[in-house]
This record gives C-alpha cells, structure tokens and sequence, in this order.
C-alpha cells in the first residue's frame, strides 16, 4: 500500500468515515448577481436566485433616455441543460406613487406585461439575455460585475469531498472525504495560499495549496499546484482549480477539481465554517 493510500486510510478510519457510491444529488449554481457589459456602463441585470426561481430587475432607458425598470418576477428553468441552464418568463413594466408620499398608497401600483425575458447562462459567469419590450428585442451577452473582491481570506474548520477516478489502483477509485481540519487562507494581490492541517492517525499532517485567486461577481475562482505531508514526510502533490467559490459571514465553498500522481482526476466540493476563536 503506498503512503498516499494509508493516509488516506488511517484518515477515514479515524473520523469514522469510509467511501462508498457517489450521491445522486445534484446542486446547482447561485446565479444571484448583478449582470453587465463592461464597456456598457449604466444599465444592468439584477438576479435574485432562490430554490430554481430567478427573480430579475432590468434598468434601461427608452428612446427618449428616459430611466425605465422592467422585472421579471417567476423566471423558471426552460432547459434540463446541466452545462447550460436556461431561465425565462414574462416581463413587467411597473409604476407607483411618488417616493416622498406617506403613507404609501399601493392603489397607485400599476404591473403591465410588456414582453418576455430569458437568459442563458453559457459558463457560471456569463450568459445570454434577452429579452423584448413590444416590438423591440434586444440580445446581450453578460457577465458578472466584480465591483468589490470577495475573497475567502480567514480560519475556518473544514475540508474537501471528492470522487477519485481514473487512478493507478483502481481501488483507490471512489467517493472519499478528504483533509478534514483546520483550514487557513491568506492573499495578497491576486495570489492566495491555503493551508489545510488535520490528523491521520495520529500523525500530523499538512496539505498546502498554492494559486492566483480571480474574482467573478460575488464568486471567485482560484487555481494552482498543491503538496501534503503526513508526519512530516511527502504523500501526493498535484494541480487544483476550486470553481465558483462563495465566501460569507459564516464561512466558504466552492467545486473543486484535481489531479495527482495517484489519480488523475479529483472532482467534488472544498468549503468550511468560520472559526468563531
């Protein structure tokens, strides 16, 4: 057996834990974002996601460069495309009362429906928009506006998840759940460093993950090479990306993929809780 396999070993052995079939559940991406064309400044997107509903708020301007909001209030999933999920519904023209009235009066609400609305997104962070408004259809490929980097930077307690495949053994194939402890983050600029210690057996170990951190919206994603250590000696090293990663108050997540010497393809979840210490 290789150190690598013991490691992992003496790890699911100590937290109890064992590998076993793949879940069949699958989660999508959080499409809530403001959405924009960079060299378009001045209009936007506005998408709130909640369970597999996008609610959506669109400012323009009308042929007269008047300021206009239109939403979308029920936009569903028109496609099963895992790679390229599909939203649309109807669109709405709204107007109300003058924003100085008290109390306010909702007899002045007015909803109209002026046309239909979809957006496809093409990667997790861009899409296709369309949408019309009467006769006038217009098509816009957007991405996510990155106004301030979020970043994932702090002490959390954590770990990854992963299926292995295509390795050299083939039972080291299969679901296991990987470096679960502490978990340190730092940046500085664009290049960020995590660190992840937690115990095999009784063993000190230590896996570290070098790579340049790219903001995307309210998401990020970063990338890079990676090394562990088990009592102090080498066990496996390879190159990562974690995809799609969501950095909050209460900790992080994101999708990971790798590779190392044992097996060459790693794909699941990297995430943790914020130390409250």
């Amino acid at each position: 057996m290789t150190l690598f396999r013991r490691f992992l070993a003496a790890l699911c052995a100590a937290l109890g834990l064992a590998a076993g079939p793949a879940s069949a559940t699958t989660h999508s991406i959080d499409f809530t974002d403001l959405w924009f064309i960079p060299t378009e400044q001045g209009w936007g997107f506005n998408v709130i996601q909640q369970g597999n509903t996008l609610f959506g708020t669109l400012f323009v301007y009308t042929n007269d460069s008047s300021a206009r909001w239109y939403v979308a209030s029920d936009m569903k999933p028109q496609t099963s495309s895992a790679e390229q999920p599909k939203f649309g519904g109807k669109l709405y023209q709204t107007t109300g009362p003058f924003l100085g009235l008290t109390p306010f009066n909702q007899a002045l609400v007015t909803v109209t429906e002026v046309g239909d609305i979809s957006i496809t997104f093409t990667t997790s962070g861009s899409a296709v928009l369309v949408y019309n408004v009467g006769t006038t259809t217009v098509t816009k490929n957007v991405i996510r506006q990155t106004f301030v980097n979020s970043s994932p930077v702090g002490f959390y307690q954590g770990g990854m998840d992963t299926i292995r495949s295509a390795c050299g053994t083939s039972s080291q194939n299969g679901t296991i759940a990987n470096f679960l402890g502490f978990v340190t983050i730092t940046q500085t600029g664009n290049t960020i460093a995590m660190q992840l210690n937690y115990l095999t057996g009784l063993q000190q170990s230590t896996c570290n993950f070098n790579g340049t951190y790219s903001p995307m919206g309210r998401m990020g994603n970063m990338s890079g090479s990676f090394n562990c250590t088990v009592g102090g000696s080498a066990a496996n090293q390879g190159t990562f990306t974690i995809a799609n990663i969501e950095s909050s108050q209460t900790g992080f997540s994101g999708r990971f993929a790798g590779a190392d010497q044992f097996c060459s393809s790693h794909t699941g979840y990297f995430g943790g809780v914020r130390d409250v210490l």
